[in-house]
C-alpha cells in the first residue's frame, strides 16, 4: 500500500475487502448507457484503450468488461481488494498503484474511470497524472453511488456516521475543492468538467444492511467490541415495523424480509484537450 493513500482507506478496504464485495451494489444501467453513449462515445466503437483506476473489488470493472474494449486495464492499491478482484474478474490485469503513480506510459488510455473512490485522492496531482495516462481528447469518468435513507433507516446511517473520524467521505463534498481550488491547472489539461445524477434503488436484507455499514472504512476500523456495539444497535432499530420490510422469495426458495433504499448515482466527466 502506497503511503499516498489515506490510512482510514488503506485500513479499513484491507480489512473489509470481502464485505465490500458482498455488499456495495453495481451501478445502474442508466448510467453506464449514458457514459457510454454521450458522455464517452469513444466507448461504443470497438478497440478503446480503459484503465479502472482505485477498481476496488472490480464492481465497476466487471460492466466495462463487458463493452467492446480493445485493452481493459485495472490499478489498485488495497491488496485485500486487488485479491478479491482477481477471484470475480480473473482475466482482467490488475496492477499496484495509486492516483499519485499510475504504473503506465503517457498517452496510453481512451478513458479513465474512478468508482466511488475519487474523494479518498481529490488533489491536483492525481488530476495531472490521470491526464498523463489519458490520450488528448480521452476522458476521465468519476462515478459515485449515495444510499439516500428515509425515516428510521436515515437516522441508523447517522449512527455510523458518527465514526467518519474526519475522513473525507463523498456525501461531504470536499473532493469537488480541487476543481476549484486548482482551477487554473485542471483547465489547462481538461476541458471544463459535466455532471449527471441518475436515481435509482437497492434492495437489501438486514444481514445486508449490516454487511453495507461494515463494508465503510471506518466501521472496519473500529475495534471488535465498538463493531459488535454497533451492529447490536443497528440490528435492534431494524426490527421496527417502521423500517417498511416486505416480503420476497430468496434465491434458495425461502421467503425473506427486504427494503428498498433510494439511491442516488452521479456521474462527472471531463475530456482532455487536445494538443
Amino acid at each position: 500500500m502506497s503511503p499516498t493513500i489515506h490510512p482510514v482507506a488503506a485500513r479499513g478496504f484491507t480489512l473489509q475487502s470481502e464485505a465490500y464485495e458482498a455488499a456495495r451494489p453495481s451501478y445502474p444501467a442508466s448510467a453506464i448507457s449514458f457514459i457510454v453513449n454521450t458522455a464517452l462515445p469513444v466507448l461504443s466503437s470497438p478497440g478503446a484503450q480503459v484503465l479502472d483506476l482505485a477498481a476496488g473489488t472490480g464492481k465497476l470493472t466487471r460492466l466495462l468488461a463487458e463493452l467492446p474494449l480493445g485493452l481493459l486495464e485495472a490499478v489498485e492499491p488495497a491488496e485485500g481488494m486487488r485479491d478479491q478482484f482477481i477471484k470475480v474478474l480473473p482475466n482482467v490485469p490488475i496492477h499496484d498503484g495509486n492516483s499519485h503513480a499510475i504504473p503506465f506510459s503517457d498517452a496510453t488510455f481512451d478513458a479513465v474511470f474512478v468508482a466511488q473512490a475519487f474523494h479518498w485522492f481529490a488533489d491536483i496531482k492525481s488530476l495531472q497524472e490521470i491526464g498523463r495516462v489519458l490520450k488528448p481528447d480521452g476522458g476521465c469518468v468519476l462515478i459515485w453511488n449515495l444510499e439516500e435513507p428515509e425515516g428510521l433507516l436515515g437516522r441508523i446511517k447517522k449512527i455510523h456516521e458518527q465514526y467518519e473520524s474526519g475522513t473525507p467521505q463523498y456525501r461531504l463534498g470536499l473532493w469537488r475543492e480541487v476543481f476549484q481550488n486548482d482551477r487554473e491547472e485542471f483547465l489547462q489539461i481538461f476541458e471544463p468538467l459535466r455532471e449527471r445524477v441518475f436515481t435509482n434503488s437497492i434492495t437489501c436484507t438486514a444481514d445486508g444492511i449490516w454487511k453495507r455499514i461494515l463494508s465503510r472504512s471506518y466501521v472496519a476500523c473500529l475495534d471488535k467490541d465498538r463493531q459488535q456495539q454497533l451492529e447490536q444497535e443497528v440490528r435492534s432499530m431494524l426490527q421496527s415495523p417502521e423500517i417498511g420490510w416486505r416480503e420476497r422469495e430468496a434465491v434458495d426458495g425461502t421467503k425473506e424480509m427486504v427494503v428498498d433504499i433510494p439511491l442516488r448515482t452521479t456521474v462527472v466527466w471531463f475530456v482532455k484537450r487536445s494538443e
